[in-house]
Formats: C-alpha cells, sequence, structure tokens
C-alpha cells in the first residue's frame, strides 16, 4: 500500500496565526468547532515490543464510513472504512524525543477539516464516533504495528464521549477534545496499562499507550468467519427462546 502523504508543514504557522487572531479577536466573535487531540509530553508510548514509539509512527483522529466498526477481527477492513480527520507526523505534531503529539483542526461548516491528510477531504457529521489510530504502516503484515482507541460512554461518563461537534454550528466557541489521557476504550493495542486484543511480545507495565502486531490476514479471515458463525448461532439460539404466541 503507498505510504500516507504527510501534511504540508504550513500548518504549523497557519496555527500560529489562528492563535494570534483568537486573541487578538473579542470572544464575541469566535467562530469556529475546533478539535484538539494528542497526549501529554513524556507519556509512556510502547510497541508490541516494550520499545518506546519512534519517528515511523504516525498518530492520526478520524471515524469509519457507512456505520463500520471497527474490531480485532476486521482489522483487515478498516483502512477501506477509514475517514482520517487530523493527522501528526515526526516533526509535524509527534516529537519522538519528548514521547508526545498533539495537533489541533477546525471542523469547517461543510463538515470537512480545516488541515485534510487526503484530498479530496471527507465529511464528518454531527455525533460520529471519533477514533485515534496509531501506526508506522498501513502495510497489513505481522512487520506493522497498530492501535486504535476511542471514547464512548461505555465509561458511564458521556460528557467526555469522543463525538464530532455539529459542523453547522459555527457560533459554538467551545473547542472539542480527543486526548489520550482521557481515552478509555480498547479496540486494538493497550491503554493506560491494560493491554487489550493484539499481540504484544512484552508487557511494559505502566504505560499510555501500546501498539500491537498486526496479525496473518489469514489468520483474521478466521477469526472473522469464526465470530460470524458465533453471531449466527447466537441469533438462533435467542430465536429458539422466545415464546410462542
Amino acid at each position: 500500500m503507498n505510504s500516507p502523504v504527510p501534511i504540508l508543514s504550513k500548518r504549523r504557522r497557519a496555527l500560529m496565526l489562528l492563535l494570534a487572531i483568537l486573541l487578538a479577536a473579542p470572544w464575541s466573535g469566535i467562530s469556529a468547532r475546533n478539535i484538539s487531540w494528542g497526549s501529554q509530553p513524556f507519556d509512556s508510548l510502547f510497541d508490541s515490543t516494550g520499545t518506546a514509539l519512534d519517528a515511523s509512527f504516525v498518530f492520526e483522529i478520524g471515524s469509519f464510513a457507512n456505520g463500520f466498526v471497527p474490531t480485532y477481527e476486521n482489522m483487515v477492513y478498516w483502512e477501506a472504512n477509514w475517514k482520517p480527520f487530523d493527522r501528526a507526523v515526526n516533526g509535524d505534531g509527534w516529537n519522538p524525543g519528548a514521547s508526545y503529539f498533539n495537533s489541533i483542526s477546525n471542523l469547517k461548516a461543510d463538515g470537512t477539516p480545516q488541515f485534510s491528510p487526503v484530498a479530496p477531504a471527507f465529511t464528518f457529521a454531527e455525533n460520529e464516533v471519533g477514533y485515534m489510530w496509531i501506526y508506522d504502516s498501513l502495510s497489513f503484515e505481522p512487520t506493522s504495528e497498530w492501535a486504535l482507541i476511542t471514547n464512548t460512554s461505555g465509561d458511564f461518563n458521556a460528557a467526555d464521549d469522543w463525538l464530532f461537534p455539529d459542523p453547522a454550528d459555527q457560533s459554538n466557541p467551545q473547542n472539542v477534545y480527543f486526548t489520550l489521557v482521557n481515552a478509555s476504550e480498547i479496540v486494538v493495542g493497550g491503554l493506560n496499562n491494560n493491554q487489550g486484543d493484539g499481540r504484544f511480545s512484552a508487557d511494559p507495565g505502566t504505560f499510555s499507550l501500546q501498539t500491537s502486531v498486526v496479525p496473518e490476514p489469514g489468520s483474521v479471515m478466521l477469526l472473522a468467519a469464526a465470530g460470524l458463525l458465533l453471531r449466527v448461532q447466537r441469533g438462533r439460539s435467542g430465536q429458539r427462546r422466545q415464546p410462542r404466541r
């Protein structure tokens, strides 16, 4: 697969200009739906072997199209359904030396991001679930490392769910935050000292994030088939338990 095209380095200058404008403007005149995201400096970010993430890693936030729900079993289909909103790469949002990543992008009224990692830009609707995807390669092979995390109401705190805001409501100056510190749900990889689905050769013990080795495509297809069979069996079992009318 082709390597991702990095965001133009002009972003940093644009961010400085935006900050200057915001500082100079009265609060009543602010019109933006900014999504801020990232981690804290010197976070513990590791790969599956317990080694600190290096400059090859890419950090993205986005959502999945057409109601696709990502799981460990359907990893082979992630890229085909992924809609990237913003990206941090080495030297532009990702600082391996200080072990942190961060960025900010405005969700415009037409639903597209201010700084899109791809062209043409994807659109994002209100309440689409946001995810953070960390990877060193999009090639689906065991030499790649991936992690996918989010925050939903599964933590019993709906106030910090990673949901895209209403893009048409540009009068609301409140920022939306997708930050590692408030992530609560592991799809693949490890988060806040807990290893979820995935393959790891080391457990760092204390960590904020850990990536997993991408499984063999054949093994994932077997897992997907097994998951489908289990759902079918559960559905049939549920139908048998329904009382007769």
